[in-house]
C-alpha cells in the first residue's frame, strides 16, 4: 500500500514542484523550531551558533554576508542572541567601524545540543530513503538552487 500524500497548503497550479518546496520547507522550519524551542532557541539563531563554531570570531559584515539576509535582519537576531548571553558584540580593536561577534560560554556550550538537534532533523527529513535515494534528493535540490541562482 502506498503512503497517504500529503495535503499541500500551498498548492499552484501547474507548479507541483513549487508548491512541494514551500510546504516541504515549512513543515521543516515548523519541526526545526519545536526541537530547538527545547533548548531556548528560535531559527535562525542556531545557524548563527554553527558559524560561530566554524569561524571563531567574526565580523557584523561576514555574518550579514553568509545569510544573505538585510543588515538590520541580522542585527536583531544578534541583539537577541547577546541579550540571551549567547553571543558578545563588540567594536573591532582593528577597525573602530566594525562589531566583532563572538561567542559566550553559555553559547559555547550549546553545541553539542545543537548539532544533535540538526541530526535528528536530518534523520526524520530522510526516513525510509536508502543512501541513494538521499544522494538523489540531494542532487536535485542542488540542481533546483543552482537554477534559482542564475
Amino acid at each position: 500500500m502506498e503512503p497517504k500524500k500529503p495535503q499541500l497548503i500551498y498548492r499552484v497550479a501547474h507548479a507541483e514542484v513549487g508548491s512541494m518546496l514551500i510546504e516541504v520547507t515549512r513543515r521543516h522550519h515548523l519541526v526545526a523550531s519545536e526541537m530547538l524551542k527545547e533548548i531556548g532557541l528560535v531559527p535562525p539563531q542556531e545557524l548563527v551558533l554553527i558559524r560561530l563554531w566554524e569561524w571563531g570570531s567574526c565580523s557584523h559584515a561576514d555574518m550579514v554576508r553568509a545569510f544573505g539576509r538585510d543588515r538590520s535582519t541580522v542585527t536583531k537576531t544578534l541583539q537577541a542572541m547577546e541579550r540571551a548571553g549567547l553571543l558578545e558584540r563588540r567594536p573591532s580593536e582593528v577597525d573602530g567601524r566594525a562589531i566583532v561577534i563572538s561567542l559566550t560560554a553559555r553559547g559555547e556550550a550549546l553545541h553539542p545540543k545543537v548539532l544533535g538537534i540538526w541530526s535528528e532533523l536530518e534523520r526524520r527529513t530522510v526516513r525510509g530513503m536508502s543512501e541513494r535515494k538521499r544522494r538523489e534528493v540531494a542532487d536535485v535540490l542542488e540542481a533546483i538552487l543552482a537554477n534559482l541562482s542564475s
